[in-house]
């Protein structure tokens, strides 16, 4: 069961689905990109939470067969002001 944020440097606690966001992930034999379709029944569904703060500038993402907490790629800056022509 989830009970706070997976990030390891956070201590908020879950409380609420509409705040921040979870992630599924599928765990076991063959849970990397080149997974065997046969091994699906095998796998289980980890879920893990991130605080609406975290989920800002984070995501969950699998690592060598083990959830990571990683930082998103910054945004590209967005215009503001009149287009050059």
């Amino acid at each position: 069961m989830v009970s706070k944020c997976a990030n390891p440097a956070c201590s908020a606690s879950f409380r609420y689905l509409h705040q921040g966001r979870i992630f599924s992930l599928l765990s076991g034999p063959g849970c990397g990109v080149n997974a065997v379709w046969d091994h699906l029944l095998e796998r289980k569904v980890e879920r893990y939470w991130l605080c609406d703060s975290c989920s800002q500038t984070m995501t969950v993402c699998r690592v060598n067969d083990h959830a990571a907490v990683r930082r998103l790629p910054p945004r590209p800056a967005t215009r503001t002001g009149p287009r050059a022509a």
